[in-house]
């Protein structure tokens, strides 16, 4: 195999390489364009970045877009200032995933159900009654996400008040009917192990 061979493939591996590390980190949490809002009220104007794929931004009252910067101007007269801009994330799996963004989404609302390896979104985690398994957001401002490994589902329905109550009530009687059975299967093994010793001798 001669040198400009392998400088060849030298260099495909390089730029595989290269694809496969940077386009993922350009498409993590990939910024929108900046836009030009106003307020006409006020005769004011003022540049903001919208988001990106995980959150979103809530304008000031009175303020509209009038596009993506470089395709808009400010009105003549009116004065550049600087907004607070409120952002707030986006309730979608990609955005509430371990290896899906370097954003974090709406996920207050993500429970997880780790025996199963299961994550999955109610429609408001205070109101739900989760079967067993499934684990709310703690709400102590931690993050909250889906490990990589676990798969989504679409299907978890809360329990009502009334089922949450019953299945609260046979969760004891549940622990105890299943020790009683362990000790019944040790019971019954080691009476077995002292028949069998007892006819060998």
């Amino acid at each position: 195999m001669n040198t400009t061979h392998i400088r060849k493939k030298l260099t495909s591996l390089a730029i595989i390489l290269a694809c496969t590390v940077l386009v993922p980190l350009v498409l993590v949490a990939a910024p929108v364009p900046p836009e030009l809002i106003v307020d006409h009220a006020a005769r004011q104007c003022a540049s903001f970045f919208p988001g990106d794929e995980c959150t979103y931004a809530v304008l000031p009252t009175g303020w509209d877009s009038l596009g993506f910067e470089g395709d808009a101007e400010c009105p003549a007269g009116y004065e550049s200032v600087e907004i607070d801009v409120e952002y707030r994330g986006i309730k979608d799996e990609h955005c509430c995933s371990e290896w899906g963004s370097g954003a974090p989404g709406n996920c207050d609302d993500m429970v997880i159900n780790r025996r199963a390896k299961q994550c999955a979104f109610v429609e408001d985690r205070e109101g739900c009654f989760l079967p067993a398994g499934w684990a709310k957001y703690p709400g102590d401002g931690s993050r909250w996400e889906c490990p990589g490994e676990y798969d989504w589902i679409d299907d978890l329905a809360c329990m009502t008040e009334e089922e949450a109550g019953r299945a609260g009530r046979w969760a004891p009687w549940l622990v105890v009917a299943v020790g009683v059975v362990a000790a019944g299967i040790l019971a019954l093994c080691a009476v077995i192990v002292w028949l069998i010793l007892r006819r060998r001798r």
